[in-house]
């Protein structure tokens, strides 16, 4: 890892950046290395009952 990943702030600012991301109703991605080539990939998927564009609607009201 670089310093910059090793950096004990940095699970803070990415939960505060994904949790911004998410009540905006964005999606939120995020991969990690885990030991090569082990790969994690996590990602959580918005559904936004107000957005009237979306080809199909959400499935809770």
């Amino acid at each position: 890892m670089s310093g910059a990943q090793r950096d004990a702030l940095r699970p803070v600012a990415l939960g505060a950046s994904a949790e911004a991301r998410l009540r905006s109703g964005g999606d939120v991605s995020l991969g990690y290395y885990l030991e090569r080539p082990t790969f994690l990939s996590l990602a959580l998927v918005t559904c936004s009952p107000k957005d009237g564009s979306r080809a199909l609607p959400c499935p809770t009201p």
